[in-house]
């Protein structure tokens, strides 16, 4: 069924795959031609698939960002309901002004612009940080006791927050020695007694508390002392940032040292442990993110709170744990047509309908392991000659064209996808590889560093060009160079 030799035919009959998806046969074509309903199209290297959708963004539209005199609009449940209930059809819109608007304390609506020249890192900072929660953090903190004597105010929790920052640049060593005034060897000291004493740094850190609650509520909802703060976060990059025309989800993680148990049914710790032994830092809360894929910059969390309270989420009866969360994710651009680039713990079939039915939004998935519907052991067994080589299935699905892509590389890489293009790529895969100057001698000749070519389609380099945003993010935020 499966041997499919050069000299095939242009226009013969294959059986292709058998289920809900496609009927039984396809057509293999060798340039171009539109598959009729419910069926794989296969076309061969060098097939043309025009994207399609003529919309685009301008590039001076893309990253809008929001000044700094400019005030955050929160999302009122009317707002966030409305997201998530335009695109509830099967046709995908698409918004009309791609544009944030923000209000101001006049209520007025204005536009977001380009942030000022004259802004400094500290601008940039207020900006991204939440207003709403250093109010918070603030009221928490200041009900303690140890606080009566000298309460924080906005400018004491800026200095916390820098010399927390200030922190992350210094490896080893005590934190008390960062208040040292006297240099060590080459290096000068860092003297943070300029901004804060260390007694009153070691206050806030032991007294610091990110929203006031009850421990009423705190029985009701473990996760309330961080789910206030992520809220927040999430509101703010919501009126803040208007990103490029591509999103891309991942995992993150947030370390965790302490505890994670309940004594008498009350939650000491962290109320739910995730361990990922594949992560650098895999042991603490796993997050479910949303980035820009051209600035890299966070767009949105999602805390991961355990097995069964997320079965509960909105969609998650219907599409299940890693589509429910993308569409959770993406609920705030709705209808913007904008692609969004995930991995496998995302990607399949199911998704990408999802994506289009309900947020008008495009898919590139890599697919690994939910492949229901997708024609994995085609793709497998299909005859590819040189690395590089790749093999198109198209399909037609409710009006919409969908894409399954195998990719030879070092080894296959099979893709999921409602937009781009199966055409060769303008900039191939560049793989680093050493090789030694002098092959005789292996032990002592200098090793040569060079770049290996790796033909690949359209939809490939879209998908790599922006599946790494969140990892890069997270490697700084974990102290990489």
């Amino acid at each position: 069924m499966l041997s499919m030799a050069k000299g095939i035919k242009v226009g013969s009959e294959v059986r292709v795959l058998r289920g809900k998806f496609s009927t039984q046969k396809g057509v293999v074509q060798a340039s171009e031609g539109v598959g009729r309903a419910r069926k794989w199209i296969v076309k061969l290297n060098g097939g043309v698939l025009e994207r399609f959708s003529a919309r685009t963004l301008e590039l001076e539209q893309r990253h809008l960002i929001t000044p700094p005199s400019t005030s955050i609009r929160a999302v009122s449940q009317e707002e966030e309901d409305s997201c998530s209930s335009n695109t509830s059809s099967d046709e995908s819109s698409t918004s009309d002004n791609d544009e944030m608007r923000e209000v101001d304390e006049d209520g007025a609506s204005r536009r977001a612009s380009d942030v000022s020249e004259r802004s400094t890192e500290l601008d940039f900072w207020k900006m991204m940080m939440p207003a709403d929660l250093m109010r918070n953090i603030i009221e928490a903190t200041n009900l303690h006791t140890e606080m009566a004597q000298k309460p924080l105010d906005y400018e004491q929790l800026q200095h916390f927050f820098g010399i927390l920052l200030a922190m992350t640049l210094a490896s080893g060593g005590e934190r008390r020695d960062m208040w040292k005034t006297e240099s060590n060897g080459p290096f000068p000291a860092p003297a943070l007694g300029r901004y804060m004493a260390c007694h009153d740094f070691e206050r806030i850190l032991w007294n610091l508390k990110l929203c006031v609650y009850t421990d009423e509520e705190l029985a009701d909802d473990p996760w309330l002392p961080i789910r206030s703060a992520v809220d927040s976060f999430n509101r703010n990059r919501r009126g803040g940032i208007s990103p490029g025309v591509t999103l891309c989800a991942d995992e993150s993680m947030g370390s965790w040292r302490g505890l994670a148990a309940k004594v008498d049914d009350a939650v000491v710790g962290l109320p739910h442990v995730t361990k990922i032994a594949r992560k650098p830092e895999g042991v603490g809360t796993e997050y479910r993110t949303l980035s820009c894929g051209e600035t890299k910059i966070m767009l949105q969390l999602e805390i991961q709170e355990g097995k069964v309270p997320m079965q509960g989420k909105e969609y998650a009866k219907d599409y299940g744990s890693g589509t429910s969360s993308l569409l959770r994710l993406t609920r705030y651009w709705s209808g913007s047509d904008r692609t969004v680039v995930a991995d496998s713990a995302f990607a399949s079939l199911k998704t990408a309908e999802a994506l289009h039915k309900h947020r008008g939004l495009r898919f590139i998935g890599l697919v690994k392991t939910a492949h229901k519907r997708f024609p994995k052991a085609w793709l497998q067994k299909y005859p590819y000659t040189n690395r590089g080589d790749h093999c198109v299935l198209q399909a037609n699905i409710d009006g919409r064209q969908y894409m399954a892509v195998g990719w030879n590389d070092k080894k296959l890489k099979m893709f999921i996808s409602s937009t781009s293009r199966t055409t060769e790529a303008l900039c191939p895969a560049y793989k680093k590889r050493f090789r030694q100057s002098t092959p005789e001698d292996r032990t002592s000749a200098p090793c040569v560093v060079f770049y290996k070519e790796v033909k690949r389609p359209a939809v490939v380099e879209a998908y790599f060009d922006n599946a790494n945003a969140i990892d890069v993010h997270n490697h700084l935020r974990q102290g990489g160079p």
